[in-house]
């Protein structure tokens, strides 16, 4: 009886809180402490010490949060549920590693025979390294000829051999057969077996066997142990941060009153502090003019000098153009006007952040933190003083997304044609900003239609769709006038029609030439684009030694050479990645993978800064166009250096892991509400930065245009674990403290 009322005393959550701490503890400790290739005693003291203390863990957050997850509604909880589970099986599955131990081989001759013997051609360990035989210690009674060993008679004695692995890995050994061979007997970490090398014809026999955990236990249930510890530790992981964001916005919760700095106050200090940090930025580090970024200076030096726009490239459309002219209008050769319009951008990004922070959670704290984040996001403090469209890109962007939430809470007119020119404006800016176009029209339409649904559904009368739709079409149609003039421009200027003809170099560069530099070998040989650019290559191209794979871009001109049009060259080019990628499709996504694991980690761009007095200038400072700049503030110039190393060590050890949090939390705001907020900003995100990444090469500036939409994920997600924090540990209303 007492038994019984101890056990029904248990409640499911105490059950789960010792099953979690079992599966944790396991997880922590074979990753962290090395656990399976620990002796027995220290396994036992680990387990002792760690489960209890999870456990214990685990119990005090379920006692803290279980009460709150029941009034998490059962469709919420299948919503989430359904999805997590096939990502943490997923990412379990990519990151599981056995354990690695000690294994201990063993080979002995049975030679019944003086004249019989034993030939071992290879020992083959985990993972594929081939065992030098003439380092083998401690063999007696064997004959090293040629790289083999050759058992001497009944003197030989038996090979031992340890060595590091994982377990559930294959060893390979290769023997040789003979009608005068005998019987050879193999030990694998505890576990025998025999193998008759005697056969009527010589030949090679190869004999696999796994390599197994301590004392003979097979491996197959250790790994099943291991994956499913990780699975269990991983999913309670992933089920505590969605719930650190749900039960705040599950439960009605009546939010303080909100007694930050008002919106004057802290846009004040965030724009002083932004224009403080700028102006040092500007007066120590010089224009960076690269090679690259002379096609986004092009159009307005072609503008000055001939009064049209015929100058700008056929890869780039006119944004650049017209942000740079004015400029150079104003300033001519002298740098200071490009590099005043780039941090005039930079800034004003720091209010736009804030109106976004704000128009997403309502709360001035957060709207100060977005505006935080623009301020010290350093890739825009580092491309304000280089010759590209990044700093124009992100400026627009974040505006783009703010009429975007402002269009979708009212759907105006005057609000319609502010989203659709500004869209319009980021594709003449870059081209790949073309699919911001329908991500506009598709979520407009959606709220439409969503507002319809609902009213019914309330009883309330829906509003209007045919006038709204009408709307909408025509403000669409007059955004993409722009574009549409810039496409005819391209084809009586340059023969084709649309934003860029670089599309298909882009892609060569993106596939081919990443791919290949990468070690990597997509090329389809049999692929007649591929033959006639290596055949133009061969016979015109750069004798440089230091291009060991050339790019779209040094490949484009041997084409012209060996006869081929632009748009010919360019077809080619296109046709190559294409029939490369559909050939290889296991390889492309190897490239793909590599693309984005590369080119999410942030690095920065060349940190220059003026030549002080007698030192010489700084290659890169804008020396093909502009005059050389000099130093106005010598003295400030140590302090930007100092910054510089701090900057260094934020790119290699902090930038790195909050750019991986951030998407984590991208991830989890699937869940938020309003959808209406949190699903255009995940769109676009993801768009500003894999779409440049799939078409062309993995690069961390490609990823510039969505940190700062990133980082504001991981700024909501932790003012969610205040709230969670406040919720969980306050005490029952009637309780004394």
């Amino acid at each position: 009886m007492v038994v019984r009322d101890i056990l029904k005393g248990f409640k499911k959550r105490y059950w789960m809180s010792m099953g979690g701490g079992v599966f944790v503890t396991l997880s922590l400790a074979h990753h962290w402490m090395d656990f399976w290739s620990l002796p027995l005693q220290a396994q036992l003291l680990q387990v002792v010490i760690g489960v209890p203390l999870v456990g214990w863990l685990l119990t005090t957050l379920f006692r803290r949060v279980w009460i709150h997850t029941q009034r998490i509604g059962a469709r919420r909880w299948w919503f989430f549920l359904t999805p997590a589970l096939a990502v943490v099986t997923f990412f379990a599955w990519r990151s599981f590693s056995p354990p690695v131990i000690w294994h201990s081989l063993e080979i002995t001759p049975f030679t019944e025979i003086s004249s019989s013997e034993v030939v071992l051609l290879e020992i083959k360990i985990p993972p594929g390294r081939i065992v030098d035989l003439e380092k083998l210690e401690d063999v007696k009674g064997w004959e090293l000829q040629d790289g083999v060993f050759r058992s001497a008679g009944k003197s030989a004695m038996p090979i031992r051999h340890s060595f590091l692995g994982p377990i559930g890995a294959q060893v390979n050994l290769i023997f040789l057969t003979s009608p005068d061979s005998s019987r050879v007997g193999i030990e694998l970490d505890g576990r025998k077996s025999t193998l008759d090398l005697r056969q009527p014809v010589s030949d090679q026999l190869q004999f696999q066997l796994p390599t197994n955990y301590k004392q003979g236990i097979p491996a197959t249930p250790i790994l099943i142990l291991v994956f499913f510890s990780d699975f269990v530790a991983l999913w309670m992981l992933v089920v505590f941060l969605w719930m650190v964001q749900e039960i705040p916005q599950s439960e009605r919760i009546e939010e303080r009153r909100d007694g930050f700095l008002t919106h004057r106050a802290g846009l004040m200090i965030l724009l002083s502090v932004s224009i403080a940090l700028h102006a040092l930025n500007f007066v120590t580090m010089p224009l960076i003019l690269a090679s690259d970024g002379w096609s986004y200076l092009q159009g307005a030096v072609h503008w000055l000098e001939y009064g049209n726009l015929d100058g700008v490239p056929p890869g780039r459309g006119p944004g650049t153009t017209l942000l740079f002219a004015p400029a150079l209008l104003i300033f001519g050769d002298n740098p200071l006007g490009v590099k005043i319009v780039l941090h005039l951008l930079a800034i004003a990004c720091v209010p736009i952040a804030y109106l976004l922070g704000w128009q997403l959670e309502g709360r001035r704290g957060f709207a100060f933190g977005a505006g935080l984040i623009a301020l010290l996001t350093p890739d825009l403090m580092f491309y304000s003083n280089a010759v590209y469209s990044d700093v124009p890109n992100v400026f627009f962007g974040l505006l783009f997304l703010v009429l975007l939430f402002s269009t979708l809470q009212s759907l105006t007119r005057m609000r319609l044609l502010s989203l659709f020119f500004t869209a319009s404006f980021l594709v003449l800016l870059r081209p790949d900003n073309l699919s911001l176009y329908p991500i506009a029209v598709a979520f407009v339409l959606w709220k439409l239609f969503w507002n319809r649904n609902n009213g019914h559904a309330r009883g309330v009368p829906p509003p209007a769709v045919r006038p709204v739709i009408l709307n909408l079409a025509f403000c669409a149609i007059l955004g993409l006038l722009p574009i549409l003039g810039w496409s005819l421009h391209n084809l009586n200027r340059h023969g084709f029609f649309g934003m860029s003809n670089y599309l298909d170099e882009v892609l060569y560069t993106g596939w081919i030439y990443y791919g290949e530099a990468s070690k990597v070998a997509i090329s389809d040989a049999d692929s007649s684009a591929v033959q006639a650019i290596s055949k133009a290559y061969q016979s015109y191209g750069s004798n440089d030694d230091s291009i060991v794979v050339p790019t779209g871009y040094e490949v484009f001109p041997t084409l012209i050479q060996a006869g081929y049009t632009e748009a010919e060259a360019m077809e080619l080019l296109g046709q190559a990645a294409r029939d490369s990628i559909f050939k290889n499709p296991s390889l492309a996504l190897q490239i793909l993978i590599l693309k984005f694991s590369r080119s999410l980690i942030p690095e920065p761009i060349a940190m220059n800064t003026l030549p002080l007095p007698n030192e010489p200038a700084a290659h890169g400072g804008g020396q093909t166009y502009f005059r050389e700049e000099k130093a106005a503030m010598p003295q400030w110039i140590l302090v930007q250096q100092e910054i510089f190393d701090l900057v260094q060590d934020w790119y290699r050890y902090v930038y790195p892991e909050l750019i991986w949090f951030s998407f984590f939390a991208m991830t989890l705001a699937i869940y938020r509400k309003p959808i209406f907020l949190w699903y255009p900003m995940i769109v676009l995100t993801l768009v500003r930065i894999f779409f440049p990444l799939i078409l062309a090469l993995g690069n961390w500036r490609y990823v510039i245009s969505g940190v700062i939409f990133l980082l504001i994920f991981l700024l909501a997600w932790g003012q969610s674990l205040i709230r969670f924090l406040r919720l969980t540990t306050a005490k029952p209303a009637g309780v004394k403290s």
